[in-house]
């Protein structure tokens, strides 16, 4: 960020609970707010370096082993994960004289935790919080849901649930309710919509005769995806057995081009989880129209919760983006930050 003001050194270290602190040669950490799937750090170090082998080597698993990567960007030290990862694998390349780190954070253990549970006239960020927070005991925080989630018996909103982890629960939960389900670089397990948090922005101005390109950035493509600009329109249909009667719901999101239909039927949903349910499904296929990848100077204040705005391009390209992913690379060459997001043209804002 901010290469025109000038940038001051770079590198990166891992901590490791119980071990010490160790020079990154090179290193990912990974931040997902789509999918339903853990954030994610592989560092590599030197197996030669002094005391590395002896400090990692006799590392259990029963330890829990906590890992946090440290960069250092702009002139100060800073961690990328607040809340620490917990090493899953490490493997010794002996003949390369390197150690691999595979780590994840507490949202995996969702994995491995089942449900089989039914609850009555909950909202969707109401179920999940019961069984992140209250199941799994990790922390939580959310949007609220605009339809009671389930099928509806009698006058009761019941949502079941068969022996499935906890991940997988809360992932389909956020795809009907149009969220997302994905914890944070706090440790934080958040169930909220796409862009909720602040506008992270880039620049670039496009190079002419008379002027040099500009740009704070070291690398931007932006990708039209034409068949996601047509007209979206989604029907939802669902037979209501208590009432014997089927509601069906069309929503149309105006693009230009020909007009995509797709169609869903879901059994034993009433008529406003049924028009929740087009609107969702509509609003999620023309969110791939637009999408941007850019690379910038390392930056640990870019979170999976913000917008990326890029600015400087005549429109259509200059757009707000909802961030999709965060992959941090960093170590003895240096620190890079690589964000990705999509959204639908702003004209069908």
């Amino acid at each position: 960020m901010a290469i025109v003001s000038g940038v001051k050194p770079h590198n990166g270290w891992v901590e490791i609970g119980g071990a010490g602190r160790f020079q990154v040669i090179n290193g990912q950490v990974e931040y997902n707010a789509v999918g339903g799937t853990n954030n994610n750090m592989d560092v590599t170090l030197p197996l030669n370096a002094p005391g590395y082998l002896e400090a990692i080597a006799p590392l259990t698993g029963n330890m829990s082993v906590d890992i946090t990567a440290i960069v250092l960007s702009q002139g100060g030290e800073q961690p990328l994960n607040n809340a620490p990862f917990k090493i899953k694998k490490i493997t010794f390349q002996l003949t390369a004289t390197k150690i691999l780190i595979h780590a994840e954070d507490d949202f995996s253990q969702l994995n491995q935790m089942r449900l089989n549970d039914s609850n009555t006239n909950m909202k969707g960020n109401e179920i999940v919080d019961k069984w992140v927070s209250g199941t799994a005991g990790l922390p939580f925080v959310s949007d609220p849901s605009n339809v009671f989630a389930g099928r509806k018996i009698g006058q009761d909103h019941v949502k079941l649930t068969d022996n499935i982890s906890i991940m997988t629960a809360g992932h389909k939960m956020a795809e009907t309710d149009g969220m997302r389900f994905y914890m944070d670089q706090n440790g934080v397990v958040n169930y909220k919509k796409a862009g909720s948090g602040d506008t992270y922005s880039i620049y670039w101005r496009q190079p002419t005769p008379q002027n040099y390109m500009v740009s704070d950035a070291l690398d931007i493509k932006v990708i039209h995806n034409l068949d996601a600009s047509g007209t979206w329109e989604h029907t939802q249909k669902s037979y209501d057995p208590s009432r014997k009667k089927t509601e069906t719901a069309t929503h149309t999101i105006q693009g230009s081009g020909k007009t995509i239909q797709s169609y869903q039927d879901t059994p034993q949903r009433d008529e406003d989880q049924t028009f929740n349910d087009a609107m969702v499904a509509a609003e999620r296929g023309a969110s791939h129209e637009w999408e941007c990848q850019t690379t910038i100077v390392g930056d640990p204040s870019v979170t999976v919760d913000m917008n990326l705005q890029l600015s400087g391009p005549t429109d259509p390209l200059s757009q707000t983006f909802p961030i999709d992913s965060i992959v941090h690379n960093f170590g003895i060459n240096g620190y890079t930050t690589t964000i990705n997001g999509k959204t639908k043209d702003k004209s069908r804002e």
